[in-house]
C-alpha cells in the first residue's frame, strides 16, 4: 500500500499539483517552437518538420495575403561534434494557410560537417514587421539512427503561446488582424523575443523524467539513458550553465548534484550528472549477470557563469528532453521523450533574439 500511495503522489506531482497557466503547454500549437534535439553524424540525422494550422484562405483587401499566411523565421544553434564553439544560423519559411514544411538539419542550415544543438522557430509577419500573436504553429523532430544501429524516434517541438491579443491593451496588430508581440507584458519594446507570460508563456521552473533504465556502469551494458539540456537565452553560448536537482532511485534513495554545467546545450549520459556518486544499483551482485539501475530526476538551473567576464545570474532557465537507449546490436532500441515540467520561471525571465 505504501507504495500505491507513493506512486499516486508522484503522479499529482507531475499531473496537477502546482500548475500554473503561464507556463508551456505540450501538445498545443504556438506561436513559437523549441526543438530541442537536432543532430548531424554519420550515425544520426534530424528531420525538422513546421505546420501551420490556420487554414483560413480570407484575403486581406488591399493585399496579396491571405488570413493564414504565416513567415516562421528559424535560428539554429549548433557545434561540431565533440566541441563548445557554438554558432548560430537562422533563415525563414513561408507558410500559406494549412501548409507543411519538413526538411533535414543539414538542408536547414547547409551544414555538410556533423554538429548538434537545438533550433527554435517564430511566427513572423509576413511582410517582415515583427513577431506576431499566431498560435498555430505545431512542429516535430524525427530522429534517425543510421550506423550502426537503425533507429527513429520523434521529439514534439515545445510550444510557447502568445498572449499578446489575449486583452484590449491596444497592443499594435498587422494588415492581417494578429498582434504583435514584441512590446506585450512587462518591460519596453526590446526587439528580442521575452518570455515574460504576455510575449511568449514563460520557462518552467523545474524539470522532471519520471523514468529511466541505466546500465552503462556494468561491462557490456546495453541500456544507457541520456539526458538532452539547453539554456534559454540567447547568449547561451557564452555562458556556463549550472544545474542542481536529484537522481531518485527505486529503492526511495536520493543521489544528489549540485555542480553539473554545459555551455548552450548538453546530451550526455544520466550517469555524468554526478559522476562523484557511485550509484548503489548499478553494482553487481555475486551471482547476477547485471543489475539496473532505475528511478526518476528532478533538475533545474541553478546559476549562469559569463565565459567573458560579467555578473553570474541565478536561477537560469532551462528546458528538455530525454532519450532511452538499448544497445542490442542491429535490432538495438532508441526512444525519445520531453522531460516534464512544472511552475515558472521567476523574472526576468528567458529570452532569444529575433
Amino acid at each position: 500500500m505504501r507504495r500505491n500511495l507513493a506512486t499516486a503522489a508522484v503522479l499529482v506531482l507531475f499531473l496537477g499539483a502546482g500548475y500554473v497557466s503561464a507556463q508551456p503547454e505540450a501538445n498545443r500549437p504556438g506561436s513559437l517552437l523549441i526543438y530541442p534535439l537536432i543532430t548531424k553524424s554519420n550515425s544520426e540525422d534530424t528531420l525538422i518538420c513546421v505546420t501551420n494550422t490556420n487554414t483560413n484562405n480570407q484575403v486581406v483587401t488591399g493585399y496579396p495575403l491571405r488570413k493564414g499566411d504565416v513567415e516562421v523565421k528559424w535560428t539554429l544553434a549548433y557545434a561540431p561534434l565533440g566541441s563548445n564553439t557554438w554558432s548560430i544560423q537562422d533563415g525563414q519559411i513561408d507558410l500559406t494557410p494549412g501548409d507543411t514544411y519538413c526538411a533535414l538539419a543539414s538542408v536547414f542550415a547547409n551544414i555538410t560537417t556533423p554538429f548538434r544543438g537545438f533550433m527554435y522557430m517564430y511566427a513572423d509577419d509576413p511582410n517582415g514587421v515583427g513577431p506576431i500573436d499566431f498560435d498555430f504553429l505545431e512542429g516535430e523532430a524525427l530522429v534517425v539512427g543510421i550506423q550502426p544501429q537503425n533507429y527513429l524516434f520523434a521529439l514534439p517541438a515545445i510550444p510557447f503561446r502568445s498572449k499578446a491579443c489575449d486583452d484590449d491593451s491596444g497592443q499594435p496588430r498587422n494588415v492581417q488582424g494578429w498582434c504583435f508581440t514584441d512590446g506585450a507584458g512587462p518591460g519596453n519594446a526590446n526587439g528580442r523575443l521575452d518570455f515574460n507570460g504576455e510575449e511568449y508563456l514563460k520557462f518552467p521552473a523545474i524539470l522532471y523524467q519520471p523514468f529511466f533504465l541505466d546500465q552503462s556502469s556494468v561491462p557490456n551494458n546495453v541500456l544507457n539513458d541520456e539526458i538532452v539540456l539547453l539554456l534559454g537565452r540567447a547568449d547561451g553560448r557564452d555562458i556556463i550553465t549550472t544545474c542542481v536537482g536529484n537522481v531518485w532511485d527505486n529503492k526511495e534513495r536520493r543521489f544528489s548534484f549540485a555542480s553539473f554545467s554545459f555551455i548552450c546545450w548538453t546530451r550526455t549520459n544520466i550517469e555524468n550528472l554526478n559522476p562523484n556518486v557511485n550509484f548503489p544499483e548499478q553494482v553487481r551482485s555475486p551471482g547476477q549477470s547485471f543489475e539496473l539501475f532505475s528511478g526518476w530526476i528532478d533538475i533545474k538551473g541553478d546559476f549562469g557563469t559569463p565565459l567573458f567576464g560579467g555578473t553570474p545570474t541565478s536561477n537560469v532557465p532551462i528546458l528538455g528532453a530525454f532519450v532511452h537507449r538499448a544497445d542490442l546490436g542491429p535490432v538495438g532500441f532508441t526512444a525519445g521523450t520531453l522531460l516534464w515540467w512544472d511552475g515558472v520561471y521567476r523574472d526576468p525571465g528567458a529570452f532569444l533574439n529575433r
